[in-house]
């Protein structure tokens, strides 16, 4: 008992769950509460499914900083919720919404699923968070702008919240909704954000006028993701494994990525999905076009982004504007996707090759056109045109040498 009451760390996990294990027994999930909530120098927690009986003294736990909550099924009673859970050391707390029974059993797919997160959140005391996360799988999306909502009501002092992360991946097509209306507003009061990444499967198209909102809320931000890190020919960023479905084209452009560098000085890491150059877009402000903005972004990753046929208006902004950016990543399909007896043709498929050669070619002429600007001379699309369409022409000629 002495050796219990030391401990600081406690995990409670099932990475390998077969259909039949009996992993949600009541009588384990109340044992393990039971024993979490008596290690009353507990920092650090992680556990599946605890008992809805045993979560109230868990929350007692005074030094308890670091909790990590995995939910199959309901924390708290919807009908009888019970006291107010206390939390009052917490800084960092992940929910986890998912089942690994959803590999094995399409049935029990639940639209439910992110309700369990929201009653939780519901049913807390006010948080002195510095970090959320809320992680799931197979599920929709339509009730995040409520778990968003109570986030921002039930976080104490919302100037502490230095991360959130909310990543979400749809795979069942019947369950999908790319038209979820979800509105990050309410998270417009964290002003002190560094850290933001909201990831759905086939990423957050604000709008150039709200991400520009977005930029001013979070004056302080050094990550931004609102795509998720997977290229879109793998099956779990589609709505089905064969979908034929085609996202809507992005409301963000240019002109909103302009706005998101100038409001944020900070940035250093950007994955953001967008169409890069329509038709319209409005023309750079002064402060861009004169190459005065050197902001310290060293990864960029364009997701599935648009782009023209041409690389020149990309490789000049990037260049102008981050002079620590090295590589810009793409997650475009590199190989041509030709149809199969098994796997028709998608024309978004092939349309995501052709970008991927545009934004390809940004990256490989990023360095030398970083290299024209060095001098702090302003520099033209014109001149980056021309000098690297040279450029080319001569390790062309080098390589036939």
């Amino acid at each position: 008992m002495a050796t219990r009451m030391k401990l600081t760390t406690l995990t409670f996990s099932w990475d390998e769950v077969s259909p039949g294990a009996d992993y949600k027994s009541a009588v384990v999930r109340e044992e393990i509460s039971q024993l979490a909530s008596s290690l009353h120098n507990i920092r650090v927690l992680c556990l599946v499914n605890p008992a809805i009986t045993g979560l109230a003294r868990i929350a007692r736990l005074r030094y308890l900083e670091v909790l990590t909550l995995k939910m199959y099924d309901p924390l708290v009673s919807s009908s009888n919720p019970g006291s107010p859970l206390l939390f009052a050391a917490l800084r960092d707390l992940t929910l986890i919404v998912d089942d690994p029974r959803d590999q094995f059993l399409s049935e029990v797919y639940s639209p439910h699923k992110m309700d369990h997160a929201v009653d939780f959140l519901r049913n807390c005391n006010p948080l002195q968070l510095v970090s959320f996360e809320l992680l799931g799988e197979h599920l929709i999306t339509s009730s995040l702008n409520e778990m968003l909502a109570i986030l921002a009501e039930r976080v104490a002092l919302p100037l502490w919240l230095h991360t959130i992360t909310v990543a979400l991946i749809q795979a069942i097509e019947r369950i999908f909704d790319p038209d979820d209306g979800m509105s990050l507003r309410p998270l417009f009061r964290f002003g002190n954000l560094r850290v933001l990444r909201i990831e759905l499967s086939w990423g957050v198209d604000l709008g150039d006028a709200l991400l520009r909102d977005l930029a001013m809320a979070f004056p302080r931000l050094e990550i931004l993701s609102l795509a998720y890190d997977v290229a879109y020919d793998d099956e779990d960023v589609r709505p089905c494994a064969y979908s034929t479905r085609v996202p809507p084209r992005p409301k963000t452009s240019l002109a909103g990525l302009a706005a998101l560098v100038y409001w944020c000085r900070n940035l250093r890491e950007l994955t953001i999905t967008m169409d890069f150059d329509p038709p319209g877009t409005p023309g750079l402000p002064e402060w861009v076009l004169q190459g005065r903005a050197r902001r310290p972004l060293k990864k960029f990753n364009t997701a599935d982004s648009r782009i023209g046929n041409t690389p020149w208006l990309a490789v000049w902004f990037l260049a102008a504007t981050f002079g620590q950016l090295d590589e810009v990543n793409t997650l475009h399909v590199r190989e041509y996707p030709y149809a199969t007896q098994y796997y028709p043709a998608h024309t978004y498929l092939k349309e995501l090759h052709e970008y991927g050669a545009v934004w390809r070619k940004v990256n490989e002429l990023l360095l030398p056109s970083k290299a024209m600007f060095s001098s702090g001379a302003r520099v033209s699309i014109e001149q980056i045109e021309a000098a690297l369409q040279d450029y080319r022409e001569e390790s062309s000629e080098e390589d036939h040498s």
